[in-house]
């Protein structure tokens, strides 16, 4: 992993994504090097976001290894799966707005967007205190921003659908969010709620 690659590409996402994005699709990777250069390693800062904040706050269950197991599953799943599967939907979707599918271009507009989505759920994950969690979620929002810079350069999406294309974008990814989180919440309740699994 290019950890410099990965911090130089997270910064100009955040700061100057439209110029970043005519520099993405220039580059025309494809969705396993995105996952393997960028994706693999912004989860990998998820999941260690999320086992150091559920060492350091943990209030309401005794610190188990079912407790951390169903943190950290929760939080891979969430982050990566919802992804891969928004980019597959989304690409399914993009011809009903004038644009062209590519898997490979629905996979890096997927990822890159979800730049700021990442990093603010790894410091959420770090800092689980309210308000400020909360706080860093919402911040989390600007990939929406994110995203819609990117539908045009990546997907060809025509400037007057790029909003009506980003709101079609963000239901796909609430519903996918949403069903993967009652999905994990109905599995792992009993891990979270058990007093008699290892304690660390």
């Amino acid at each position: 992993m290019n950890w410099s690659k990965v911090y130089q590409r997270a910064k100009n996402m955040l700061y100057q994504p439209e110029q970043e994005w005519v520099i993405i699709k220039e580059e025309n990777l494809s969705q396993r090097t995105v996952l393997r250069e960028y994706a693999w390693p912004m989860m990998l800062i998820v999941l260690v976001s999320t086992f150091i904040g559920s060492m350091l706050f943990h209030t309401g269950y005794h610190l188990t290894f079912g407790y951390l197991f169903a943190r950290i599953i929760t939080s891979l799943v969430l982050s990566g799966g919802v992804m891969y599967l928004s980019a597959f939907f989304i690409n399914e979707a993009v011809e009903g707005s004038g644009g062209i599918k590519n898997m490979d271009a629905a996979m890096g507009l997927t990822t890159y967007s979800w730049t700021a989505f990442f990093l603010f759920y790894a410091l959420a994950s770090i800092l689980s205190l309210f308000p400020l969690n909360v706080l860093f979620y919402l911040c989390g929002l600007y990939s929406v921003y994110l995203y819609y810079t990117g539908i045009s350069p990546m997907l060809s999406v025509p400037e007057n659908n790029k909003t009506r294309f980003t709101i079609i974008s963000v239901i796909i990814m609430l519903v996918l969010y949403t069903i993967a989180s009652v999905i994990l919440g109905i599995l792992f309740a009993g891990l979270l709620e058990s007093e008699v699994t290892i304690t660390l």
